[in-house]
């Protein structure tokens, strides 16, 4: 006789629990904010959620996503995968949960990847892959890839944690995301996008080292630097996104839905954009949620569309 449904109900929330758990309590020490200092690299700690000790043996053996906690979901990890991609000259920036936490959105960092040249997709695959991380080929919609859903992950990776729970690791094509994203200095900016750079740990929890580009910090050993899409840049992509694609569209998560978790945050620290369209929608519809019509609405979007189209050359 099978477990009753009320039993096996409540086994699937404590498992949601534990997950959504261990995900946060990794973003609050991993992705801290932190200006550095010579001390910064002492306050840390080697053990895991659960008390338990991990490696520390740094760059000494190099990288594999084979170990679990060897790069701690989810900073350390996103770093190695960072350092793998540019050491193959594949271009690429961050994306998903861990990139929208840092930006004002505490999302938990459940699904966290890259966006890589589309022409370079699978030799991004085969990248993780040769570091010891198998890509998953299911089509479930608990792993973000259903093919029928417009937020399926093109390329997924399951990344196992403690207690049989798993996070997950994507790489998505450019053109997902309209090639609005320069992912190298070569690559043409339409949207002047703005960064920053991060230095993150590679092998253990450790905070957060934010700098400007210009500057010159010094980045103790084991640290590697990844750029960061600034946090009103970010906004502006997701406006375009959603004006240029269906409001289904996502990677993961719709980019509709994302707009309105960021404008609840908004109030602290207003958003300033570059242009007066996607600055008027974003007042308008996500920050003061202001009831428009259908017309007005459209309105807005389509100001959007005129302003941009002939920037963008759709």
């Amino acid at each position: 006789m099978g477990t009753p449904a009320p039993v096996m109900w409540w086994s699937c929330v404590n498992v949601a629990t534990a997950a959504w758990v261990i995900a946060w309590w990794s973003c609050v020490n991993e992705g801290q904010q932190s200006t550095y200092s010579k001390a910064n690299t002492r306050r840390h700690s080697n053990k895991d959620f659960f008390g338990v000790i991990m490696t520390t043996q740094g760059s000494e053996k190099g990288i594999d996503l084979s170990v679990m906690h060897y790069h701690p979901w989810p900073t350390s990890f996103i770093g190695a995968v960072a350092k793998l991609l540019d050491d193959a000259h594949i271009p690429n920036i961050i994306w998903g949960d861990l990139l929208y936490w840092w930006r004002g959105n505490p999302h938990i960092p459940q699904i966290c990847g890259f966006i890589v040249p589309s022409e370079q997709l699978e030799a991004a695959v085969a990248v993780v892959e040769q570091a010891g991380l198998s890509s998953c080929d299911c089509k479930k919609s608990f792993h973000f890839a259903d093919p029928t859903e417009s937020t399926c992950l093109p390329k997924h990776f399951r990344v196992a944690q403690r207690y049989g729970l798993y996070m997950t690791l994507f790489l998505c094509p450019s053109d997902r995301l309209l090639n609005l994203i320069p992912l190298d200095s070569s690559h043409h900016n339409p949207v002047a996008l703005r960064y920053d750079l991060f230095a993150l740990y590679l092998y253990d929890r450790r905070p957060v080292i934010r700098f400007s580009p210009g500057t010159d910090p010094e980045i103790p050993a084991d640290y590697y630097v990844v750029k960061v899409l600034a946090r009103s840049s970010l906004v502006e992509v997701l406006l375009l996104l959603s004006a240029f694609s269906s409001p289904f569209d996502g990677v993961g998560r719709r980019f509709t839905d994302l707009l309105r978790l960021f404008a609840l945050t908004s109030k602290n620290e207003p958003y300033v954009l570059q242009s007066r369209s996607l600055q008027r929608l974003w007042d308008l519809h996500y920050v003061r949620r202001k009831p428009l019509t259908v017309h007005q609405r459209d309105v807005l979007w389509d100001n959007i569309r005129s302003e941009w189209r002939k920037k963008l050359s759709f």
